[in-house]
């Protein structure tokens, strides 16, 4: 297998509580779950304005790593989608009008699914996000927050100004209702729940992931599943310990991320690589993620400097999706925790690890798939 190959050579958040009143037309105050306290699986349906073009979403999701998004032209969900993603474990299968294509992708939580309960207090103390009023929105009374970018956005920083922002209300249960972009000034986009099932169908959703798989030497990237002592040759690994309470270990795996080829001949000195270990708590996940960068080392674009102990100085990037704190050991490897807990969980996993000398990669029967 070429992708084997490769890989063997190498609480509740406490947020201020006033608010413009400017979208509030209840004064009952809506608090986010504590964190990891969501519903497992949910399905919203969405009506998108963009301008003057309307479109259709249908979003199902069971978490931490499943979800379908697909995407209707008209303000109905009915005809041929103008496209549809689905997202699960070491897959993401994109489809917009062609033949399907399937990468492989690192494992992480699905980008589709807005976690605010993990990151609001972080995020409101680093004034990233703000309270601007209530909404009610498909029957259920949300919380509108304010902030630089999109909540599915890969950070979560920067200060919302008054001509440029995002307003995201989101319910008691965690749920994304209702998005409002508004770029110098101007509404560019809106996206409101017309349908919220909690539950439900989503829980039994397919969520597959059936197509034309791209090649690691196309840029599909490649996840194959590994034993629980497997290390890197050549290299010091970093051993996790005791993950946090509730937590279990699903499976360690060997990663080739998903990367545009930029000759006709790569080299495993180029490829990005790394050894991922994968734990879950219901709708949680977190992982850890460590591995050799090739000739440039993997450095987060944004972030605040901390301290990771023996990993040294690392950077904490906040993200409403997962949140993760970076290391670089050396000018050639990184080590990353990220998940869909609070940041300061992230800091205690990171600063937790033990050096471990060189290993070798043994297989195991898979444990990602396509789907039933």
């Amino acid at each position: 297998m070429a992708a084997t190959v490769a890989l063997v050579a190498l609480g509740a958040a406490v947020l201020p509580l006033r608010s413009s009143g400017s979208h509030s037309p209840s004064s009952t105050v809506v608090l986010l779950p504590p964190p990891g306290g969501v519903p497992l699986s949910y399905h919203i349906v969405y009506r998108v304005k963009t301008g003057t073009v309307v479109s259709t979403e249908e979003l199902w999701v069971h978490r931490p790593f499943e979800a379908e998004d697909v995407v209707f032209g008209g303000s109905e969900a009915q005809g041929q989608p103008l496209s549809t993603i689905v997202d699960r474990l070491g897959r993401q299968m994109v489809r917009t009008g062609g033949a399907p294509g399937v990468f492989q992708p690192p494992p992480t939580p699905t980008h589709f699914d807005v976690r605010l309960d993990a990151v609001a207090g972080s995020a409101a103390g680093a004034r990233a996000l703000t309270v601007d009023g209530h909404l009610v929105v498909a029957g259920r009374r949300c919380r509108v927050f304010r902030s630089a970018q999109s909540l599915l956005s890969t950070t979560l920083a920067g200060r919302p100004t008054r001509a440029d922002h995002v307003d995201t209300c989101v319910d008691a249960q965690g749920l994304l209702l209702n998005e409002r972009r508004v770029v110098k000034g101007k509404l560019v986009q809106e996206r409101t729940a017309t349908a919220v099932d909690v539950g439900g169908e989503a829980v039994n959703h397919s969520y597959r992931t059936s197509g034309t798989h791209i090649p690691l030497k196309q840029g599909g990237g490649a996840v194959v599943t590994i034993s629980d002592t497997s290390r890197p040759p050549g290299v010091q690994f970093w051993e996790p310990a005791p993950p946090p309470p509730g937590f279990s270990h699903l499976g360690r795996f060997a990663v080739v991320a998903p990367q545009p080829p930029t000759s006709s001949v790569r080299t495993s000195a180029t490829l990005v690589t790394a050894v991922d270990d994968v734990f879950v708590r219901g709708a949680d996940a977190l992982i850890i993620e460590q591995g050799q960068t090739g000739a440039a080392p993997f450095q987060p674009p944004s972030g605040t400097d901390i301290d990771l102990g023996r990993l040294g100085r690392g950077r904490l990037v906040l993200s409403a999706t997962a949140s993760s704190v970076t290391a670089l050991p050396n000018r050639s490897s990184f080590v990353r925790v990220s998940g869909t807990v609070p940041p300061q969980e992230l800091t205690v996993v990171a600063r937790s690890l033990e050096p471990q000398p060189p290993g070798t990669l043994v297989t195991v029967p898979d444990l990602t798939s396509d789907g039933a």
